[in-house]
């Protein structure tokens, strides 16, 4: 007897595993699939979004720098052209003296100083005799003398004729500073004549740097950074202190902005952090432009999204099982009963019947059962009785 119940629980039981297997199966599989292809869609849509959103901050930042080059180059050529230094010639060829010497001078000094006062952006405006190099006028008088024949932003306008703009440099005030230089041409005699190389001279601190170190957009780990051509950072960086002129960076995007390429890539920044980064190249000053962020802030929303997907898909893994066991065990009780009852007939227990009323098969089923049990009992009464009256006297 209880070798029948460990055989009839072991049956029971492998209904109901086999009902909740099938039905986890069905109902699991397919929702994998979906999450799956949904975390998929998503996570390749966060990830180009976070590309996009490092591409526009890149070239909104490039745009501003060019910008504020070509601000700086229209300073020079509107300064250069001014018509009140036209008599800069005369001053240099020993033209104009007495009285009309102090007077030009005057004249010259005010007009730089003037300039000065409306773009505070510059820290020094001066002109450079191109005869000798010395600086003749100053905005800063302890400049005026100064020999500047072998500085390349004298030497190279006189040579190219065109404007030049300085690599940044530490200045003796321990500024990061740069000089913007241009010709200024003769408009009385001769057009072709340099009459004196104009230079303005500023401080990038609030200036350039200030542009550079707005992160909007780029998070707490984000940052745009510029390097020459010998791939030297030239700003300061968010996580390397004093890095202007002191950091060689040698990650990839930095290499290949110097070397005039434009794109977008994964890899390692200066600090060995994976980053995401779009660089380019601004080939007017020869510098790379990069703009970079940490990976693990840029995917934050994708890690949340799966871990998000990931406890959904347990919780409902744990709703279903509860659903799929009170199912099976519904659909397995009348098999279960059926199976009971089969037993008992079998063991001989004929009173033994179904009452089940699924309104299914299951009921078809259960009445046969019942009407087996039926036509056993009737041929054991009757060959009983024919027994009977065959031991009669």
């Amino acid at each position: 007897m209880n070798g029948f119940r460990l055989k009839h629980h072991l049956k029971t039981k492998t209904i109901r595993t086999n009902l909740i297997l099938w039905f986890l199966i069905v109902s699991i599989v397919p929702l994998g699939v979906g999450m799956t292809i949904t975390y998929t869609q998503q996570r390749s849509a966060m990830e180009q979004e976070a590309i996009n959103k490092l591409v526009a901050i890149r070239d909104l930042k490039v745009q501003q720098v060019e910008k504020w080059l070509s601000d700086r180059i229209g300073n020079l050529h509107t300064l250069g052209h001014e018509n009140e230094l036209v008599i800069l010639e005369d001053v240099f060829n020993n033209i104009v003296t007495g009285q009309n010497e102090y007077a030009v001078n005057e004249n010259i000094h005010r007009i730089i100083n003037r300039y000065l006062e409306d773009f505070a952006v510059y820290e020094e405006i001066f002109i450079i005799n191109p005869q000798n190099g010395l600086v003749d006028y100053s905005t800063n008088e302890d400049s005026e003398g100064a020999d500047k024949f072998a500085d390349v932003y004298f030497t190279t306008p006189m040579n190219t004729r065109e404007h030049y703009i300085s690599d940044i440099y530490r200045s003796t005030t321990n500024h990061h500073t740069m000089i913007f230089s241009a010709p200024v041409f003769c408009t009385q005699h001769n057009p072709n004549n340099i009459v004196g190389i104009l230079a303005l001279r500023m401080e990038l601190d609030d200036t350039l740097y200030a542009l550079l170190l707005n992160k909007v957009g780029l998070g707490d780990t984000g940052e745009t950074l510029i390097v020459n051509k010998d791939v030297v950072a030239l700003n300061e960086l968010r996580w390397y202190e004093d890095a202007p002129l002191n950091l060689t960076i040698k990650a990839e995007p930095a290499v290949k902005a110097a070397n005039g390429e434009t794109g977008v890539v994964k890899t390692l920044d200066y600090r060995g952090v994976e980053i995401l980064a779009a660089y380019t190249h601004i080939p007017e000053i020869g510098w790379g432009f990069i703009a970079k962020q940490d990976l693990s802030e840029l995917y934050a929303p994708i890690n949340n999204l799966f871990r998000n997907l990931v406890v959904l898909f347990f919780v409902f893994v744990v709703i279903l099982l509860l659903i799929v066991s009170i199912i099976s065990r519904r659909m397995s009780e009348p098999i279960v009963l059926m199976s009971n009852n089969a037993q008992k007939i079998k063991s001989g227990d004929l009173q033994v019947r179904n009452d089940i009323h699924t309104g299914n098969e299951l009921e078809i089923l259960a009445e046969s059962i019942n009407s087996m049990a039926d036509s056993l009992e009737f041929r054991i009464a009757a060959q009983k009785s024919i027994v009977l009256k065959g031991v009669s006297p």
